[in-house]
């Protein structure tokens, strides 16, 4: 197993790791699992290039082809065929999970710093203890639920903020044009 699968497969073992810490060590986690996974993309980034260029029949193998194909070979040393296709789909569930695991911990994430900003004497009724109190329930009910809600109001709030930033550009042009 070369050091990139190894670091990948730590950082997915701190990613779960992470997933069940509460509070500072929760943070501290977070803070580590953020570190590591840049200091990964940046030593991808600057992953000498290949002595021969690609082409279409050669193309080139990132990180994860390479570890898609030491898992590939046999004990024996003997090699199973990998046609690209396979080599690509394996490539593409690797990397599905890394996303949705990445996506599971923001999620938790994201709850415990909704506890941690919940006024300490708020009221049953209050809005911020009713909102907590339901995306509490609907990780106990149905996690897949919680994910796919925060993902769809996480685009809610990029599409607003994208359209707070249109209409403040619009009305700064507007300011500059003169009124005839």
């Amino acid at each position: 197993m070369n050091s990139e699968a190894v670091r990948l497969r730590f950082i997915e073992v701190l990613a779960r790791r992470a997933a069940v810490q509460e509070g500072a060590a929760r943070a501290l986690l977070d803070d580590r699992l953020a570190m590591l996974l840049a200091e990964f993309t940046e030593a991808e980034d600057a992953a000498p290039e290949p002595d021969a260029p690609a082409t279409l029949s050669t193309p080139m193998r990132g990180p994860l082809g390479q570890l898609v194909d030491q898992l590939v070979e046999r004990p024996g040393g003997a090699r199973v065929p990998a046609t690209p296709r396979q080599s690509a789909s394996i490539e593409t569930r690797t990397l599905d999970y890394f996303r949705d695991t990445w996506s599971r911990l923001n999620t938790k994430r994201r709850l415990t710093q909704s506890l941690a900003q919940l006024p300490r004497n708020a009221g049953p009724l209050h809005s911020h203890q009713l909102v907590h109190r339901a995306l509490r329930l609907m990780e106990e009910v149905s996690p897949d639920y919680l994910h796919r809600f925060m993902a769809y109001a996480d685009a809610l709030l990029a599409l607003e903020r994208l359209e707070g930033a249109r209409a403040a550009r619009k009305a700064e042009k507007a300011a500059r044009t003169p009124q005839a």
